[in-house]
């Protein structure tokens, strides 16, 4: 049957681009012109991981980038709030300075709230439930980078925001049976 170890059984998506507003919440941000696009032609890269289920964030925008994904796949994609972002609902709009500082406090003191926010291993502790829940492999999961950062530092034991920094939107993060990445894929 050959090594499962290095067979995608996780591909974890950060949405594409949204077009953001500072008059409506983040959660209902849709996607962007240049994220569909972005979105489109980042599905031509991931055809050959073949998901056998997919599920997504209840947000508009990774609802949005997963179906763009799975277009022709004859796939439905459920809905799990377990994906969605990293809850901060007292954090306001503001500079792209400040939210990133915000978010490398975040995955830098994983157990604290800051501001409000979910402390960040709460939210990767939610993900992992959400995995258990979808059996499915491999699972394409649509999500958001700050929680798609602390989960995956959950599983290494590294909480910083360097992985969070680098994430792309949108871009397929692809983890073997044992949670090691394999791949980044991205546009």
């Amino acid at each position: 049957m050959g090594n499962q170890a290095h067979r995608p059984a996780l591909i974890l998506v950060r949405h594409a681009a949204p077009a953001q507003d500072p008059n409506v919440p983040p959660p209902q941000w849709s996607l962007s012109e240049a994220g569909r696009d972005a979105a489109r032609a980042l599905a031509g890269k991931l055809t050959h991981l073949r998901p056998a289920a997919v599920v997504s964030s209840p947000e508009i925008k990774a609802l949005e980038t997963v179906a763009i994904l799975t277009e022709g796949l004859g796939l439905e994609v459920e809905t799990d709030p377990c994906f969605a972002e990293l809850h901060r609902p007292k954090w306001p709009f503001s500079d792209t300075a400040t939210f990133e500082a915000r978010v490398a406090q975040v995955l830098s003191t994983p157990h604290e709230s800051i501001e409000g926010a979910e402390p960040a291993g709460e939210a990767a502790a939610r993900f992992t439930q959400g995995l258990l829940r979808h059996a499915a492999r491999p699972l394409m999961v649509g999500s958001h980078g700050t929680i798609l950062a602390a989960y995956l530092a959950l599983e290494s034991g590294r909480w910083d925001a360097d992985l969070w920094k680098s994430l792309r939107l949108p871009e397929a993060l692809v983890l073997d049976a044992e949670n090691r990445l394999i791949a980044r894929i991205g546009v």
